[in-house]
C-alpha cells in the first residue's frame, strides 16, 4: 500500500518535491514552537524568511535564473530557523544570507560547494555572539524519534538521497558507540544520542 501511494505522488505531473518537504519543515517547526517551547520568536523566523528570500531574489536578478529556485532558499530557511538559536534577533537573518550567497559564490563545476543550511549554521555558532544549537529542544523521547524518522524517509525517498541520510547515521553513531566503549561509558548514554531528535532532524533534512 505504501509502495502504491508512493508511486500515485511520484506521477504527479510537475509535482515539486521540495514542496513536500517544505510542507514538513513548517510542521516540525510549527510543533518545535507551541509543543516544545523552543527558545526563538516570531520575529526571528520572519526576518529569517524576509532577508534569505531577498536575498535569493537579489542573486536570481543578477544572474538572470528562474523563479522556481526560491523554494531552495525556503528549504535554506526553514532549516536555519529550526537549528540554530541565538539573543539577538540580526544572527537567523545574517545567517541566511551568508547561507544562501553561498550557493552562488561558491560553485567549482557549477555546483554549490557547501551544503547552505550546514554552512549558515556553521558561520554563526563560529563568528556570532550568544549563539548556540540546542541537541535536547526536541527531547529524546522514542515518539519524537519516530516522527522525525518517518517523516525524514517520506522526504529522502521522494529525492532520491535515502542513502545517504542513512549512511551518515552509520557513521556518526559508530563513531558515537566506539567512543563510548573506549571511554567505558554506560550504554544508556549512546541510546540517549541515538534517540536526539535534532540529530534525526539533521540527518534527513539537512
Amino acid at each position: 500500500m505504501r509502495s502504491f501511494r508512493f508511486a500515485q505522488l511520484k506521477s504527479v505531473p510537475g509535482f515539486d518535491s521540495r514542496i513536500l518537504m517544505m510542507t514538513v519543515m513548517a510542521s516540525l517547526l510549527g510543533a518545535g514552537v507551541f509543543a516544545f517551547d523552543f527558545s526563538l520568536h516570531w520575529t526571528q523566523i520572519a526576518l529569517t524568511f524576509v532577508a534569505g528570500l531577498g536575498c535569493q531574489y537579489a542573486w536570481m536578478k543578477t544572474r538572470g535564473l528562474k523563479t522556481h529556485s526560491m523554494l531552495s532558499a525556503c528549504i535554506t530557511c526553514f532549516g536555519i530557523a529550526l537549528l540554530l538559536r541565538s539573543n539577538h534577533s540580526w544572527v537567523h537573518p545574517l545567517a541566511a544570507v551568508l547561507a544562501i550567497s553561498s550557493k552562488f559564490l561558491f560553485r567549482p563545476g557549477g555546483r554549490h560547494l557547501f551544503n547552505p543550511t550546514a554552512l549558515g549554521v556553521f558561520t554563526a555558532l563560529m563568528f556570532f555572539p550568544n549563539t548556540w544549537l540546542s541537541p535536547g529542544q526536541w527531547g529524546s523521547t522514542l515518539s519524537t524519534a519516530v516522527w522525525i524518522v518517518a517523516f525524514g524517509c517520506l522526504i529522502t525517498s521522494r529525492v532520491n538521497r535515502f542513502d545517504i541520510s542513512w549512511f551518515f547515521l552509520i557513521f556518526y553513531l559508530g563513531g558515537v558507540f566506539l567512543r563510548n566503549l573506549y571511554l567505558g561509558y554506560e550504554f544508556k548514554i549512546f541510546i540517549h544520542a541515538a534517540s536526539s531528535g535534532s540529530l534525526l532532524l539533521f540527518a534527513f533534512f539537512m
